[in-house]
């Protein structure tokens, strides 16, 4: 089943009775209560502060089907203005820059470049297909005052520049409120943070902000959603690759 991004990375769980769910039943049940939005389209920025405090900020579109397919489009500033990302699915996507006005297929296995300076990879922002990952369910846990079912995502059947993920998942509200992403060797690579949840059209939860920090170096780009529409119609034309250079 395939389950847009970024959401990546914007995703939630279930779990009321923990140990008597795998880790893929907890996956479907999140898959599940996300059903029926048919389209979606999110305006919002890409705020990246570095480690000594300066600050760069980007404004983006998204337009994105229940289907998977999604657009992301750079609205500012105007030296990265146009740049457009296509994901059509998890390993098909194309990546248009307007400053060298040329399209790049993103090749499975090659997602991990950061976009556009943030620390959101190309990955991070695409579709993801269930049927790609074996899950794992580790624990429960709390995180602030919210129960939380913890639960191992690990690539088996797909390219990907991480070994596995990690997510902490609320058992009532099907919310992600943190994500740990794995690098080859096991060490942990980035933390993603979900926070401010608004609930669109009566049912569908959605994090206003997704805080994405690098271990290492703590540089972290907070990406802030600001206005949300659900069931817009979009032109035919929105997910061709013809839409990339217009």
């Amino acid at each position: 089943m395939i389950k847009s991004f970024s959401y990546f990375i914007l995703f939630v769980f279930l779990c009321p009775v923990v140990y008597a769910q795998t880790g893929l039943e907890i996956i479907e049940a999140q898959n599940n209560s996300n059903k029926g939005y048919k389209t979606e389209f999110i305006a919002g920025t890409f705020v990246t502060t570095e480690k000594n405090k300066s600050v760069t900020e980007r404004g983006f579109e998204i337009y994105r089907e229940e289907s998977g397919k999604t657009l992301l489009i750079v609205t500012s500033p105007d030296d990265v203005k146009g740049a457009k990302l296509l994901s059509l699915g998890q390993d098909i996507q194309w990546l248009y820059l307007p400053s060298l006005g040329k399209t790049r297929r993103l090749a499975s296995g090659t997602q991990n470049g950061f976009f556009l300076g943030t620390e959101f990879t190309h990955e991070d922002l695409a579709p993801k297909n269930t049927a790609l990952y074996d899950y794992n369910l580790l624990k429960n846990e709390t995180i602030g005052n919210k129960d939380c079912t913890v639960v191992e995502a690990i690539p088996a059947r797909t390219s990907s520049s991480y070994s596995k993920t990690i997510s902490w998942i609320t058992t009532n509200t099907y919310q992600t409120l943190k994500t740990e992403f794995y690098a080859k060797n096991n060490t942990l690579l980035k933390t993603a943070v979900f926070e401010h949840y608004a609930r669109l059209e009566g049912k569908f939860w959605r994090p206003l902000e997704v805080t994405m920090t690098e271990t290492k170096s703590g540089r972290f780009t907070t990406m802030r959603l600001k206005s949300h529409t659900i069931g817009q119609t979009f032109p035919e034309s929105t997910f061709k690759m013809e839409a990339l250079t217009r």
